[in-house]
This record gives C-alpha cells, sequence and structure tokens, in this order.
C-alpha cells in the first residue's frame, strides 16, 4: 500500500513537470510513457523490502 501511495502520490506527478521543458517536444505523452515504469519499479522496490523483512 505504501509503495501504491508514494508511487501515485508523488513519483507519477512529478514525471509531468520534469517533461516541461523546451527540450521534450511532447511533455504530456512523455509522461503518460514514463509515469507506469516509475509506478511499476516502485511497487516491485517495495515489494522486495517486504520480502527481506
Amino acid at each position: 500500500m505504501l509503495g501504491l501511495a508514494v508511487g501515485l502520490g508523488f513519483l507519477v506527478p512529478m514525471t509531468f513537470p520534469i517533461a516541461i521543458n523546451p527540450l521534450f517536444p511532447r511533455p504530456i505523452l512523455y509522461g503518460l510513457l514514463n509515469a507506469p515504469y516509475f509506478l511499476v519499479a516502485n511497487l516491485l522496490a517495495c515489494l522486495v523490502l517486504v520480502a527481506i523483512s
């Protein structure tokens, strides 16, 4: 639950301000493509931490 809360509350919203840059031609598309990767990676990291402890 913590991994999902952190992923949806912090990591996913942070992908869009990163994309608002003159070097990114389509910032919304960048955010939509990268946000799920950050979310899944965070969930996997939390699962590993739970499995270790």
